[in-house]
């Protein structure tokens, strides 16, 4: 097993200031662990079960914090049945699958910009209709919520999608 101490300037100095103004406001008190509390803003301990370049250990922290937090997603907002498979071939699929849509979600969640929640917004455009008559193709008519759930996701139903 190999052990690190890091210390991630940027984190220091925000919990660092957060605390000294703590302190200032009276919300908390200073005693005789304030020097200790407030050397040790920003510092973890990484341990790993292989050596790994002083250089890079901050970025695979920070690498490892966000695929934790994408398999969450993964999870908790895509809802990702239990995983049984018998082929590793299907697990690389259902993952790669599952990567995808999380990517789509993501995407759509943030240019909904906190108007609209994901499934909200996909209820909303569920009954959007569309007649086709040979070439030509009728949409059927807008609710203000539709619209604006499509300009949030820059979608122009006006344009045809080039072939």
């Amino acid at each position: 097993m190999y052990h690190y101490i890091v210390l991630d300037p940027k984190t220091k100095a925000e919990k660092s200031t957060k605390y000294l103004l703590e302190i200032l406001d009276e919300q908390i008190t200073a005693d005789a662990n304030s020097d200790f509390d407030l050397i040790t803003k920003g510092m973890f301990i990484l341990i790993s079960s292989s050596e790994i370049e002083e250089n890079n250990l901050l970025k695979l922290y920070y690498e490892r914090q966000i695929a934790e937090q994408l398999f969450g997603f993964l999870k908790d907002d895509l809802e990702i049945l239990p995983l049984r498979v018998h082929q590793e071939s299907t697990l690389k699929w259902y993952l790669f699958i599952s990567f995808i849509s999380l990517i789509i979600f993501i995407e759509i969640r943030d240019k909904l910009k906190n108007k609209y929640q994901f499934e909200e917004a996909m209820l909303l455009l569920k009954s959007l209709k569309v007649r086709t008559y040979g070439d030509t193709e009728i949409i059927g008519e807008l609710t203000k919520d539709q619209r604006l759930i499509l300009e949030y996701l820059e979608i122009d139903l006006a344009k045809k999608p080039s072939a």
